[in-house]
């Protein structure tokens, strides 16, 4: 594209993103809009952050707002994907980081608004956390009300436009969390996300809408936080984030570069500024990896492995996993590492029969997803299924499993109990609140 246009408007609910003469939305419940006052802030920065993306395939990127106060950083969030994007677009590395560097972006003014807030309103024991119904939030939840946080559910409904029955599912389990739990989940409408999905524009960029998606959750939050005087905005990232591999053209590539602690640390770096104080991101389960928090939840906090939904299944009449996905191969592993009855979740399947080897990053060298591509994600699994056949798991893959790499488990199984059921530096996590999770994780992770 030569050029595209950027638009972005207040609402009475929220606000309106245009691009290519189409409108996005986002709105609020309950008048939390109507009580944030300087709304232009944040809908300058909200408005580059979730289109930033296009400037890797336009020449003019054009907005009718003013420079926003987290342009560098959100820049150096789109290059730090660019190596993963070029990899699901099969193109060149290189060359789309300079298209990236050369495409102009221009802005009403270079007016920017520095400061969100000017004055103090949180409560350091008050926290916001985002609800995908995954085992990360789910985990999230009973540890922070663990230790007396009093956390407020965020569900972003953001799947109108492409996952209509999904989003209808994930509101039953919204509607069973919070009648098992007495919990009000606050809900926001937000289909931006839509605007890579634009058919009229030439080419697929739904891998756009994940660049930087954390800074525009944390965005979006900053309108509850102060509605509800939260200091803290809780993400489910897990250890698993930090890890990397080369893509094809040698880059480092992180398979979801906004989730990894260095993106949480630099986003707080600008963000404590930005709310003079008042907001920070976070993420409890930091210190784990995937295996560490199946044990937690089967061990501590069993009351949520019913309401877990981590796949997209098409047909959810028969079951909330489709049993032919790496998100079900995992989970299922996961389970019967640490001792949880798979049948309680309704897989239609044994996922441990050798049609369904290439889910698993161990009997896979050549994953197609970028998540199962860090070698970790195949040690992990070493260790998974050694702890799985050690449970008296049964299966072709079990057998396949003893044969090719039940040795090699054997000889490295203290080097991979200590890097996947250990406990790893947190630097998003205050010092004050580290001290009462970290306590928890050594007395559940010891009992595996």
């Amino acid at each position: 594209m030569n050029s595209l246009g950027i638009k972005a408007a207040i609402s009475t609910q929220g606000y309106n993103i245009e691009s290519n003469r189409k409108t996005y939305s986002v709105a609020y419940d309950n008048g939390m809009w109507s009580r944030l006052k300087n709304k232009k802030a944040l809908l300058d920065n909200i408005a580059y952050g979730r289109t930033v993306a296009f400037r890797m395939i336009t020449d003019n990127l054009n907005y009718s707002t003013s420079l926003p106060f987290f342009k560098k950083f959100l820049d150096e969030g789109v290059a730090r994907d660019i190596p993963k994007v070029a990899d699901s677009r099969n193109q060149s590395t290189k060359a789309l980081i300079a298209a990236f560097n050369k495409n102009k972006v221009a802005f009403a003014d270079d007016k920017t608004e520095a400061m969100l807030f000017d004055f103090d309103y949180a409560d350091e024991n008050k926290a916001l956390l985002g609800m995908s119904f995954g085992k990360d939030c789910l985990l999230t939840f009973g540890i922070a009300s663990e230790i007396g946080m009093d956390v407020t559910p965020i569900f972003i409904s953001d799947m109108q436009d492409y996952n209509v029955k999904e989003l209808e599912y994930k509101k039953k389990i919204m509607q069973e969390f919070m009648k098992q739990f007495s919990k009000k989940v606050v809900m926001i409408s937000d289909n931006t996300d839509s605007v890579y999905y634009d058919e009229s524009i030439p080419g697929n960029y739904s891998s756009f809408d994940e660049i930087n998606a954390m800074f525009q959750f944390a965005m979006q939050l900053l309108t509850v936080a102060h509605s509800t005087a939260s200091k803290y905005i809780m993400f489910g990232n897990e250890q698993n984030h930090n890890d990397t591999y080369k893509n094809r053209d040698g880059f480092k590539t992180y398979p979801c570069g906004d989730q990894a602690s260095d993106y949480m640390v630099g986003l707080n770096k600008s963000l404590l500024k930005f709310t003079s104080g008042n907001n920070q991101v976070m993420s409890l389960i930091e210190p784990l990896y995937n295996l560490g928090e199946m044990q937690l939840l089967k061990s501590r906090y069993s009351q949520f492995l019913p309401l877990i939904m981590s796949c997209s299944a098409k047909d959810l009449d028969k079951s909330r996993w489709c049993s032919n996905c790496p998100m079900c191969a995992k989970f299922y592993a996961f389970c019967l590492a640490v001792g949880i009855d798979v049948r309680q979740f309704g897989f239609m399947d044994n996922m441990l029969r050798k049609k369904y080897a290439e889910l698993f990053p161990l009997f896979n060298e050549n994953p197609k997803r970028p998540y199962e591509k860090p070698k970790e994600q195949r040690d992990e699994q070493l260790l998974t299924f050694y702890l799985a056949y050690k449970n008296g798991a049964q299966g072709e893959l079990i057998d396949e499993f003893k044969q090719r790499f039940l040795k090699e488990a054997k000889e490295r199984e203290e080097e991979l109990r200590k890097k996947f059921l250990g406990i790893h530096p947190s630097p998003s996590i205050p010092d004050k609140i580290r001290k009462h999770v970290v306590s928890i994780y050594k007395e559940e992770l010891s009992k595996i």
